[in-house]
């Protein structure tokens, strides 16, 4: 299937999130910025660098917020820099405006301490921000409504956190956000419509998380614009909604190592039919139960689309008509 320009950016950014890449993350993004570094402003620990036109704040030694805050208050004109880095870091919350007055296109916060997020913490940022990586805190919640706004928003990152819960209608509209992963969590709901307004979507990562069903528009995406990859894997999921999907377009879907014991027709015909790709291993089925009739009148050619399928008795898909 064919892959937008801006999922493909969105995957080879996430592809490349280790921190040797960050600089050729910079790189990637044709961003300019209004003004050079700052030659009398001190923001000692951090480093101002980078290309005159497009500078890049590094932080890493930054002690705590109250350090943060006073090195991006210290000069109060305006400066749009190219992405703010923050790694390892003992860091532990983002308060409202705590990046004003300055505008970043990458926010680059991974593997630091925070535990809360303000839901006015980007502000003065949303027509820019291309990038948020919080992935690697200690983040119990997020505050969605912090994303408004957000009209260039490609790449949302916050998995390795200890997030629980995805709440209904969690997200805002955000047409260009492409890829967004919340893996290894501890997400153990997803309300409804919570990804309903991500129009542009093209991969979002739920595996290792405490899933144990899928609900009803749990995973609908309204005028979607393109396939999505769902992956799923390493959750403890029993129980699949008949409108979990809510006639999702789907490219590959990866529920391996859950526990299920029923393929639901109403989820699964339309996407065996359309061509997805289907990864259920790991799972046990019971291919003696009447909801899982339906499966004998596939085709063999269509069937070959899912891969790991094993009833209880030990026989695969193929063998199932």
């Amino acid at each position: 299937m064919k892959i937008s320009g801006l999922f493909a950016l969105s995957v080879l950014l996430v592809g490349l999130s280790t921190s040797n890449s960050l600089s050729f993350q910079r790189h990637l993004l044709d961003v300019r910025s209004s003004a050079p570094c700052p030659s009398e402003w001190n923001i000692s620990p951090c480093e101002c660098t980078g290309r005159p036109s497009a500078p890049s704040m590094l932080c890493d030694k930054v002690k705590d917020t109250a350090d943060l805050e006073r090195i991006l208050k210290a000069n109060k004109e305006n400066m749009n820099f190219r992405d703010i880095e923050i790694h390892g870091s003992a860091l532990n919350s983002l308060p409202g405006n705590v990046f004003s007055p300055h505008t970043f296109h990458l926010f680059l916060l991974s593997n630091n301490s925070i535990q809360t997020v303000d839901k006015a913490a980007f502000k003065g940022s949303e027509s820019n921000v291309q990038v948020l990586r919080l992935d690697g805190n200690k983040l119990t919640s997020f505050p969605f409504e912090a994303l408004t706004g957000m009209k260039t928003l490609q790449v949302l990152e916050l998995h390795r956190n200890q997030l629980t819960a995805i709440p209904d209608n969690a997200f805002p509209e955000l047409e260009t956000l492409a890829n967004l992963d919340l893996g290894s969590n501890k997400i153990a709901s997803i309300g409804k419509n919570a990804f309903s307004r991500l129009s542009g979507l093209g991969r979002l990562e739920l595996s290792n998380n405490q899933l144990t069903s899928l609900g009803e528009r749990s995973l609908a995406i309204d005028k979607q614009k393109q396939p999505v990859t769902l992956l799923l894997a390493n959750n403890k999921i029993e129980k699949i909604d008949p409108a979990a999907l809510a006639g999702l377009k789907v490219e590959r879907l990866n529920l391996a190592n859950n526990k299920l014991t029923t393929l639901v027709e109403e989820v699964f015909q339309p996407l065996i039919k359309d061509g997805a790709e289907i990864s259920v291993e790991g799972n046990t089925f019971d291919c003696d139960q009447p909801q899982m009739t339906w499966l004998r009148k596939v085709p063999i050619t269509l069937k070959q689309r899912v891969s790991g399928f094993k009833c209880k008795n030990g026989k695969g898909l193929d063998e199932f008509n």
